[in-house]
């Protein structure tokens, strides 16, 4: 039992500890997120540095361990994702890429490229929400990169208590924080998609005070009296200015919140619509995926868009969208949405594509969800829909009501 215990020990020494654990704190979140597959590769390649045998341990037998757990992850990115390029695919490589590199590192400069590698996935898992908790979890992350690297840069082979190179992280922050000061005050800000960006200069993380609402435009529930309400307030929501030609009034459809769900008085998004992590899994992120389900006609438009704050996600966009504006993108139901919340004032620049066809049919889901009838309301309204859903039918999914 002792040598057993010994062995383990060896695998786990304090400086591998040190940068497990940063790895760990970067990429737990994000494994909520992404697949499960992804995660039992991660315990995987953990449970290969535990307790794998002294012979498994070879460098023939790691590299063949890797290529099989890597071969397992581009099957399981082409199997659970629609494409190879997208955000999710392109994290859950990384992770899984973080921990093999981690689980055979040796050397400190190995382990500490495993460090800064946790900085890039706490950084592009940030994506997934916005709130203290994700600020929480990336100022941990630096702390404990902070303090891995400080035990990696010893020579002493003393052993290392976990009180002094934290106490030690946290000295070296508090020097760097007046110089991080000015530099966030005065460094411009550049502007773009924050996927392209790779969060370098910022992250996507609200920590501002929520404005009052002010009750422009639309709300998280659209009725019949809210259509009057709207139509005479003379509060200004948006302004577009058009680079080429004026569209004519009648193709002047802005497309802003999408409203699926009627109870049969008013129509309302579901509780978790805003979730980040769901709206960015669906969302269309290529020109070449946005083709692929529009098949478009005529020139596209140019304009420049100016919104005023309502605090949500939406922003106004001619119907449809053929390009995103910095910080946003295009849902699966073609909205223009912002990775922050509309607090402020924002103007952005657009193109659109007013004559299209989609290329696809919903899916059975979205078909359901949209010919789902309410039991009560205005009758006569839902023999409106009734009629509507059975002229457009085509014999595939008659209009059910909500029981």
């Amino acid at each position: 039992m002792r040598p057993v215990k010994q062995a383990f020990r060896g695998r786990f020494r304090p400086p591998f500890l040190w940068a497990l654990s940063c790895l760990l704190v970067a990429t737990i979140p994000s494994l909520f997120q992404l697949p499960v597959w992804v995660t039992a590769l991660v315990m995987l390649a953990l449970a290969w540095r535990a307790f794998a045998p002294l012979r498994m341990t070879r460098p023939l037998a790691r590299t063949t361990f890797q290529i099989v757990c890597l071969a397992l992850t581009v099957l399981g990115i082409m199997v659970s994702f629609p494409t190879p390029w997208s955000g999710d695919s392109v994290l859950s490589l990384l992770i899984i890429a973080l921990f093999l590199k981690g689980v055979e590192a040796e050397s400190r400069r190995d382990l500490a490229l495993v460090v800064l590698g946790s900085v890039i996935a706490a950084a592009v898992g940030s994506l997934y929400g916005d709130g203290i908790i994700n600020l929480l979890q990336i100022i941990c992350t630096v702390l404990l990169a902070v303090a891995t690297l400080n035990v990696l840069a010893r020579k002493s082979p003393a052993p290392v208590t976990a009180v002094r190179p934290l106490r030690s992280a946290l000295h070296y922050l508090a020097m760097a924080m007046p110089l991080a000061a000015v530099l966030f005050l005065l460094f411009p800000r550049i502007p773009g998609p924050l996927w392209d960006l790779g969060l370098v200069f910022g992250l996507p993380i609200e920590f501002s005070l929520e404005r009052k609402d002010r009750n422009l435009g639309f709300g998280l529930t659209l009725e019949s009296k809210d259509i009057p309400r709207m139509t005479a307030s003379n509060d200004v929501v948006l302004v577009a200015e058009f680079h080429d030609r004026m569209p004519h009034k009648s193709e002047l459809y802005w497309r802003g919140p999408v409203f699926w769900d009627f109870d049969g008085e008013k129509w309302h998004l579901p509780p978790d619509w805003d979730k980040r992590a769901n709206l960015m899994r669906q969302a269309i992120r290529s020109p070449q995926a946005l083709a692929a389900r529009l098949q478009a006609s005529g020139d596209a438009i140019s304009y420049s868009a100016r919104v005023t704050p309502h605090g949500q996600r939406w922003l106004y966009a001619l119907d449809v969208p053929i390009k995103t504006a910095p910080e946003a993108f295009i849902s699966g139901d073609f909205q223009l949405l912002s990775i922050r919340k509309v607090t402020e004032e924002r103007e952005y620049q657009m193109s659109a594509q007013l004559g299209f066809a989609l290329n696809r049919d919903l899916a059975p889901e979205h078909r359901q969800r949209a010919l789902r009838l309410p039991a009560t309301g205005n009758p006569r309204l839902i023999a409106f829909g009734c009629s509507l859903a059975l002229g457009q039918n085509d014999e595939r999914t008659p209009p059910r009501q909500i029981v």
